[in-house]
């Protein structure tokens, strides 16, 4: 608005009026910001829901025990966070518990083996065909546990007799101390075994081995193929054989002494129920597929069943990938299951790291053998457990699945200390886990953004400045004005 034009009087309404209007255009800007600042904070804390779910706590009777253990269960893994940081007791006042969460884990004896290599040993061809090789213990040796015979031959199968020639209390009658076959068939798969374990309680120090049939024909891999012909025609063929003897020759043999009684900590393997599908034979791929289904337990391993035997397949657990919707790789391994000529061994455990997932995949590679009929999955995997003072545990409850709380910050320098002195630790269960209520999901209180001294501070004195100024500009043109109206003397 420009007044320069009008008389004094007539400029004084005017400047009086620009004043005015700036403080009209100022107070409309700042409801105009109120509504829209209120209006972005109702829309980025749209509240959602979740659902917390709690149980009473119920302990065992052990007065002794300064400590109690709460192990976290399936239903609490599936309706807790993945950190399991929304996890809570509450007293009978409704206050927290401190509680330590930690894996359970359990202590079992180990076996510890040393191994050494056969020196001197004595060998002595039989007339039947066998071979005899004897050997002794040193003096301070312990006893042998496994031997095992290094050759550089494949595709073979011998026959191994394992004797006992004298003992600690000096007798020197040969004893039968196992039979055994030591084969490689890596001709048909990838499967050797060149070692045999003596019974746990021999005590032998002077010990024979006879091999069987030493001398093994082989038939060679080439053929000679001889054509017999007249004029053009072809009259005959014969195909011939080349047949080899192969003596059984031994590198080496070592000697493996085991001793029970290291103690090592592991983890408590817990089974955990889930879910699988029937096996779908993949035709293109020459695999098996099993498709499993979990609840968000911590899984570190599924054990497969199947009544087939002598076999050996590469499988692979697989996890679904919800953002690139395709199945990622956790682990591969090799499932095994031999059960002829005294040979009975077993590996149908996929082990991977834990993870806490609702959909996995077993694929067992085929290549061009029959499919392999799988009949029962188990699962397996850690358990987390919280411990808290037995002197707190009054009328608990365990609560889960607020996940507007954050990971919890206790003093648990007496739990510590407790468990280092290894302290009695007394057992809990819970009842079951029950919905309780709904907790509302947002991202902060729509109240708070509006009213924050740090939005509207910064925000109010810039409008203070800019009234300030438009009212100086507005006092300065005005005392102009009035100055020259003013009569000349």
């Amino acid at each position: 608005m420009n007044c320069s034009h009008l008389s004094n009087n007539d400029s004084c309404n005017c400047h009086g009026l620009l004043i005015e209007c700036t403080c009209s255009r100022l107070l409309t800007f700042l409801m105009v910001t109120f509504c829209c600042a209120n209006a972005f904070a109702q829309e980025q804390t749209t509240p959602a829901s979740s659902t917390l779910y709690q149980a009473a706590v119920e302990i065992q009777d052990e007065p002794d025990a300064p400590l109690t253990a709460l192990a976290v269960t399936a239903e609490v893994y599936q309706h807790a966070q993945t950190d399991l940081h929304d996890l809570r007791l509450i007293d009978s006042f409704g206050k927290e518990v401190p509680f330590l969460l930690r894996q359970r884990s359990t202590t079992r004896l180990q076996r510890e083996s040393q191994s050494r290599s056969v020196t001197s040993p004595e060998l002595k061809p039989l007339d039947n065909g066998d071979l005899q090789i004897d050997f002794s213990l040193q003096e301070n040796a312990p006893a042998v546990s496994f031997i095992t015979l290094h050759t550089p031959l494949d595709n073979y199968e011998q026959h191994v007799d394992v004797y006992q020639l004298a003992t600690v209390d000096g007798g020197t009658e040969p004893t039968l101390l196992t039979s055994a076959t030591i084969f490689d068939y890596s001709r048909f798969m990838n499967v050797r075994r060149n070692g045999i374990r003596l019974p746990d309680d021999n005590n032998a120090r002077r010990i024979r081995l006879v091999l069987k049939q030493l001398t093994q024909s082989q038939r060679s891999s080439l053929r000679t193929l001889t054509r017999k012909l007249q004029g053009e025609q072809e009259t005959g063929r014969e195909e011939e054989f080349s047949v080899i003897d192969r003596n059984f020759r031994i590198d080496r043999i070592d000697l493996t002494s085991e001793k029970v009684g290291v103690q090592v900590t592991g983890p408590v393997l817990q089974e955990w129920p889930i879910t699988f599908a029937d096996p779908v034979q993949d035709d293109a791929e020459k695999q098996t597929l099993i498709e499993v289904t979990a609840s968000g337990q911590p899984i570190t391993e599924f054990r497969l069943i199947s009544d087939q035997t002598d076999f050996q397949r590469s499988a692979r657990v697989q996890i679904w990938n919800s953002e690139n919707e395709e199945w990622t790789t956790l682990a591969t391994s090799s499932l095994q299951k031999f059960a002829f000529d005294g040979v009975n061994e077993e590996r149908m455990t996929l082990q991977f790291p834990a993870r806490r997932e609702t959909r996995f995949r077993i694929a067992i590679a085929n290549l061009d053998s029959p499919p392999l009929q799988i009949t029962g999955v188990t699962a397996f995997g850690s358990q987390s457990e919280l411990v808290f003072m037995r002197s707190a545990a009054d009328q608990l409850q365990l609560q889960c699945g607020n996940v507007t709380l954050n990971p919890p910050q206790y003093d648990l320098a007496a739990i510590k200390r407790l468990i280092e002195r290894r302290a009695a630790v007394a057992q809990a269960s819970i009842t079951a886990l029950l919905p309780a209520g709904t907790i509302a999901e947002t991202a902060g209180d729509p109240g708070a953004m509006i009213t924050s001294p740090f939005i509207w501070g910064p925000l109010i004195a810039v409008l203070l400045a800019l009234l300030a100024r438009s009212l100086y500009s507005a006092g300065r043109k005005l005392n102009t004005a009035e100055f020259e109206d003013m009569p000349s003397e």
